[in-house]
């Protein structure tokens, strides 16, 4: 276990040493990675399915096109893998891998793969790779892994071996399906190229010589039937999946243990570089003794592509800068269109300046369309159009010439509404500055305006009151169009009227304004900031007394509506040695002035005045400026036993009520007993008397029967004997409750009454009967004797008599005992 986290730990400082030395400025991609501000469209970029090369079906079409899907760095070999195939079945490889192996870190070559497009079902790894970092299955015997979808870069590790090949392996052989006459004839050809072989490797080797040397790499090709069969002896011909295709069947058919491998093409070297779909490459794999060995069976050198043509059909004429425009063409051949592929799209000054990449568009069947969005500039341009060329097809282009003007933007703030006298405030936004501007007002010249170097004018309009016509237009330039604003404004008069001038301080004071324009009413306005409506109450609150201004605004204009704040007036008195008085304000400030009582005037000295009166009088305060008038009537109060007596009479009322109310609706019960104090037991089915003494309505509530003034019980027990006093509603005035015991015989009914004298002397639940007797001291030999014959004679004769007994000598025992007891 230490071991292998010390290999761990060795293995994440090498991978951080080799992320900190990757260099991904080299990329090789011009065309593909664009470095300015500018936009770039990538139309259906990463759609990973027009990158696909079908290596794996002879009889498909194979034109992935150029364009990148991955970066990689760190490899150090010319392939890399996406999938191993190892059964042919008439001209298409299936996969018959199971995914389920463990994945292991090793230390060797140590490599990253940046995907450009969404890799689906496989991704690229070098041979010998053992562990990647993302998620998916592995196959050990082919080194390759299976994923739902990688977008994300990842790392791969790979333990490179090289080793000398000796003898053939006794597996590892693919599955061959096709006509067997053919298979044979296969064989035959097999066993006469490898007939001078001295070893299993030199068989290995005659055969891929016999290919290289004796078939053709051409895309111009046609298969029919069995497309090996085709490729070895009618055509002749064909791409790189045809050539490791044969050399598979062909080792097969003579027992030497092949498959077919597909992936890419890449540069042996630690940098970075680039990996486009045309790079896509299908080649061999040999099973010996010390392992699988490739083997590229493919004629290398120069690959003559198809020429091709590249027609831009369509542009628009003229471009607006920042704007979209289309473009559409045509790629063909001599024989037809292309079937797919990519078309880039520039603007160019120059057909030789690398120029201005606006996108990358995909097409099918040979022809293109794309809406594309100009960039910020004016002038002529060629439009190029580059077919970026694919696994079979060359490049080619086609730059056709178009103009490309600026649209200004004339950005002016005139409201709807405006005084009779307003400026006006703008922007001209443009290449082509200063500029000139002309206003006309109602269809005339006004005047003309000039902006400055950043395109900002302003000027003053002075217009009469009503309805008018305003333009501003600019004429535009070379490689510049014209530019409009038009607004019909009114121009007039704001008007308000409040409901009331004179308000409250301290208080919330509603007032409710009007606003006019031009004599129309203005349905929303603000006044103070805050949003208000036509005839609507707007709450006024001002904190001191004096004179203020309140804004209102609508359409730009501000009105200042002024108001006066007064404050209320608050007399108190009292009569202490005369009558003393007290005047403030809402406010709570004392207020000075005179005050009138009963008509003579008295002058208020810090808010008092000492009145020489103890009788009633009214007290007058006519205010002044800021405060308002106050009158009060001011009386001696009484003596304080008034104030008493209403509440004597109320108490005697309510106590007289209660009393009536316990005499009305008082109850008892008596039941039929030898004695008063006899607890209140019977036995099962016997008749107990009883009588309801009770000044109201009542009625009786139990689970016993009840038979005139007797109530019988069929079970043993305890039982509840209610009576529900009624008023003259039958509603429930009062309850009187009642427990009864009934029992199976009177024996129960004695060890009820000798509990009591247990719990009245405190004696232990473990002394018996008779030790109970001897501690009380008591002469009790019927009750003990009852008691005995009961618990341990199971005696159960006992009369209600036995009972009495019992009680009667307990009765007499209690009240001989100690008081504490």
């Amino acid at each position: 276990m230490r071991i292998a986290y010390l290999l761990a730990i060795v293995g994440i400082i090498l991978l951080a040493n080799f992320v900190s030395s990757i260099d991904f400025s080299r990329t090789n991609l011009p065309g593909f990675v664009w470095e300015g501000n500018n936009e770039v469209q990538f139309a259906s970029f990463a759609n990973a399915s027009l990158c696909k090369a079908n290596l794996n079906n002879l009889s498909a079409n194979t034109n992935p096109p150029r364009i990148p899907i991955y970066f990689v760095e760190g490899v150090n070999v010319s392939l890399m893998r996406t999938a191993v195939y190892t059964v042919y079945d008439r001209g298409v490889w299936l996969e018959d891998l199971s995914y389920a192996d463990q994945p292991k870190i090793v230390f060797g070559t140590t490599y990253k793969v940046t995907p450009l497009v969404e890799f689906r079902d496989h991704i690229p790894v070098v041979k010998g790779t053992c562990f990647v970092t993302m998620k998916g299955g592995y196959n050990d015997s082919a080194n390759v892994f299976e994923v739902s979808k990688c977008r994300r870069p990842y790392y791969g590790f790979a333990e490179v071996k090289r080793v000398k090949p000796t003898k053939f392996a006794k597996d590892g052989f693919s599955k061959i399906y096709m006509e067997k006459e053919e298979f044979e004839k296969i064989r035959e050809l097999t066993l006469k190229v490898t007939a001078k072989a001295k070893s299993d490797y030199e068989k290995v080797l005659a055969i891929e010589r016999f290919l290289k040397d004796n078939y053709v790499y051409d895309f111009n090709y046609t298969v029919e039937g069995d497309p090996v069969y085709w490729f070895l002896f009618v055509g002749k011909r064909g791409i790189c999946k045809h050539f490791a295709s044969a050399f598979v069947v062909m080792c097969n058919s003579i027992g030497i243990p092949a498959r077919l491998v597909v992936g890419y093409r890449v540069k042996p070297t630690p940098e970075n570089q680039t990996v486009f779909a045309d790079q896509a490459h299908a080649w061999a794999e040999v099973k010996f003794k010390e392992g699988w060995i490739e083997f590229d069976p493919t004629p290398s050198g120069f690959v003559r592509k198809i020429p091709t043509i590249t027609k831009v059909t369509h542009v628009d004429e003229r471009i607006v800068a920042g704007e979209n425009f289309t473009v559409e063409g045509i790629v063909e051949h001599e024989k037809g269109l292309v079937e797919n592929g990519f078309v880039e799209i520039y603007l160019k000054k120059d057909k030789r300046e690398r120029g201005i990449l606006l996108g990358l568009i995909p097409f099918t069947e040979g022809r293109f369309k794309a809406t594309l969005r100009a960039p910020n500039v004016t002038g002529r341009y060629h439009v190029v159009a580059h077919f970026v060329g694919s696994f079979k097809y060359s490049e080619s282009w086609s730059d056709p010439v178009v103009e490309i003007y600026e649209r200004p933007k004339l950005i002016v703030n005139i409201p709807e509404r405006v005084s009779k006298v307003f400026t006006v405030e703008g922007r001209l936004s443009s290449k082509s500055l200063p500029a000139k501007l002309e206003v006309f007002v109602d269809g005339r010249l006004y005047r003309v305006v000039e902006t400055d170097n950043g395109g900002n004018f302003r000027f003053d309009l002075k217009l009469n009151e009503g309805y008018h016509d305003v333009k501003i237009e600019y004429r535009g330039s070379n490689f510049v169009l014209p530019a409009t604003y038009e607004r019909v404004i009114e121009v007039g008069e704001l008007k308000v009227k409040a409901s009331k001038s004179t308000l409250i301080a301290g208080l919330d004071n509603h007032v409710a304004f009007y606003v006019y324009f031009n004599g129309k009413p203005v349905r929303n306005f603000y006044v103070n900031g805050l949003k208000a409506e036509f005839g609507g109450n707007v709450t006024l609150k001002p904190s001191d007394v004096g004179e203020f201004v309140v804004n209102v605004s609508a359409y730009g204009f501000t009105k200042k509506i002024r108001f006066r704040s007064v404050a209320n007036v608050r007399i108190d008195y009292e009569f202490n040695k005369g009558l003393k008085v007290y005047v403030t304000d809402s406010l709570g400030r004392r207020v000075n002035g005179t005050i009138y009582v009963d008509g003579k005037g008295y002058e208020l000295r810090n808010g008092f005045a000492l009145i020489p009166t103890n009788r009633s009088v009214e007290i007058y305060y006519p205010g002044d400026r800021y405060h308002l008038p106050a009158k009060v009537v001011a009386k001696p109060k009484p003596s304080p036993l008034i104030y008493a007596i209403p509440f004597l009479i109320t108490l005697s009322a309510f106590g007289a009520f209660k009393l009536y109310d316990i005499y009305l609706y008082d109850v008892r019960v008596e039941f039929d007993r030898e004695d008063p104090d006899l607890p209140l037991i019977w036995c099962v089915n016997e008749r107990i008397g009883f009588r309801v003494k009770c000044r109201s309505r009542y009625a009786i509530k139990t689970d016993g029967r009840i038979e005139g003034n007797t109530v019988t019980f069929e079970s043993s027990g305890r039982h509840r004997f209610e009576v529900l006093v009624l008023d003259g509603r039958g509603r429930v005035k009062r309850r009187k409750s009642y427990e009864i015991t009934i029992v199976e015989n009177y024996g129960e009914a004695v060890t009820v009454v000798f509990k009591e004298l247990e719990e009245t002397l405190g004696s232990p639940k473990s002394l018996t009967a008779r030790e109970v007797v001897e501690l009380s001291k008591c002469k009790l030999k019927r009750t003990l004797e009852s008691l005995e014959r009961y618990v341990y004679g199971k005696r159960r004769d006992y009369s209600r008599k036995d009972f009495l007994i019992a009680f009667e000598e307990v009765k007499s025992c209690l009240r001989g005992l100690p008081s504490q007891h």
